[in-house]
């Protein structure tokens, strides 16, 4: 159970606690690509959250404390500050009329290129945006990430460049400035000193501006799984600042968990191919693709996010494949189920992660087969991901959209844990505690 102080909305302090599932404020994120398409990816039958994410990352290590989703991400790819102005009545709206708690965008990078405007003029138009925010009716807190380094511009000449990295510097002063002229509701967050190779210079400015190789995508734009890990962690540590502050008390709750074996009891599971060891009731772990990677799987006792309860430890070894990827199913053997009429289906996980190297995703990845195939996803494996290794143990509480499912019997009813490795890394592999594994059919 999450805990947290009373707030005061209009003189009545409304105390705080955990319904069924977490998520217990109500937020909205804006801003470009860093805030939309690196966090969702949407269509009819599939809801994915991606590990190239800086929300994800933070929504995974804040024990989901919103509601964040897809429905109230008003970011838009490519947008700069004055896209972001143009845009913003809806997403004002909606923040007044849901009475949101806060606000999560990164600014600038689309602005550092666009420089037939001025920094000033973007430094009026910031100043503009985030007081729209801060002013909303129920005076959201706004966390504000700051442009981070870039690698797209190696190709550029010198004098291009040279001025594109004094630029990038000039915004995040000015945003950093902005926000400390707008009140303590304005929270700044930076993953600047985490993710920069201080190593390399610009020759024309002295500054440093290009990211560490494996943080940012090879468009030299967009994070990938280490860069949106630290921004995350990041932005997290600013909301533990805040009174939004959590702390985590309990698991989240098994009513109305259709899993059959939640609390992870007994020792009859079931192992396929490459997996050997403990593994509790209905629970089954299997390679799904690869040549030469084992699991050895065991139940240990231990503390995800300072609780302690049983889980499920699977050490992942030895692998020569690039892709080398096992399963570890919340039941087993798969159910078919009856769908009762347009049904919410959702899944929720604790995990510890304390060795990965060469790992490339663990993600939740719930299955319906019925007309068509319904997934739903957290944390999910995006091209050219890799787990960091510079901030173990990591902790999440993964837990994927809810998915809408039509009614009627599914042929296949598929929940799992995917650990996916690339065996050609040296000494791949992985380390990973499961905790309670739930899943659920909930309101939509």
């Amino acid at each position: 159970m999450l805990r947290t102080r009373a707030r005061s909305r209009g003189g009545v302090g409304v105390a705080l606690g955990a319904p069924a599932v977490p998520s217990m404020y109500k937020a909205l994120a804006d801003g470009d690509s860093l805030s939309s398409s690196q966090i969702w990816s949407v269509s009819s039958t599939n809801k994915e959250r991606r590990a190239a994410g800086y929300i994800t990352n933070f929504a995974a290590q804040s024990y989901q404390v919103s509601d964040l989703d897809y429905t109230n991400g008003f970011g838009a790819s490519g947008a700069k500050i004055e896209d972001m102005l143009a845009d913003q009545a809806a997403a004002i709206t909606y923040a007044n009329a849901n009475d949101i708690d806060f606000v999560s965008l990164m600014l600038g990078a689309n602005d550092v290129e666009d420089t037939g405007v001025s920094v000033a003029t973007k430094t009026t138009n910031y100043t503009t945006f985030l007081t729209a925010y801060r002013d909303c009716t129920a005076a959201p807190y706004i966390f504000v990430g700051l442009p981070t380094p870039r690698g797209d511009w190696e190709a550029d000449l010198e004098a291009t460049r040279a001025v594109y990295v004094q630029r990038l510097h000039d915004l995040r002063a000015a945003i950093s400035s902005v926000c400390a002229s707008l009140g303590s509701k304005v929270v700044v967050w930076d993953v600047w000193n985490d993710i920069v190779d201080t190593g390399i210079t610009n020759p024309t400015t002295g500054l440093n501006y290009y990211p560490k190789a494996g943080y940012m995508a090879t468009d030299g734009v967009h994070l990938i799984h280490r860069g949106a890990h630290w921004a995350g962690k990041r932005m997290f540590q600013a909301f533990q600042t805040t009174p939004l502050k959590i702390r985590v008390t309990s698991l989240p709750t098994v009513s109305g968990n259709e899993s059959p074996n939640p609390t992870l009891t007994g020792t009859s599971g079931t192992f396929g191919t490459a997996s050997s060891g403990t593994l509790p009731n209905n629970t089954r772990v299997e390679r799904s693709s690869g040549t030469a990677a084992t699991a050895v799987c065991s139940k240990e006792t231990t503390t995800i996010f300072g609780v302690s309860h049983e889980t499920v430890k699977i050490v992942i070894s030895g692998g020569t494949a690039a892709t080398e990827e096992f399963f570890f199913y919340f039941e087993y053997p798969e159910p078919t189920k009856t769908m009762d009429g347009l049904t919410g289906v959702e899944m929720m996980c604790p995990i510890k992660l304390t060795a990965a190297t060469g790992v490339l995703g663990v993600y939740l990845y719930g299955r319906v087969n019925q007309v068509s195939t319904y997934t739903t996803l957290d944390m999910a494996f995006t091209s050219g991901n890799v787990l960091p290794t510079d901030d173990l143990p990591i902790e999440w509480l993964l837990r994927t959209e809810p998915l809408i499912v039509p009614a009627g019997s599914s042929t296949r009813y598929q929940m799992l844990v995917r650990m996916r490795l690339d065996g050609t890394v040296s000494s791949n592999g992985l380390t990973v505690n499961i905790g309670q594994p739930t899943h659920r059919r909930i309101a939509p």
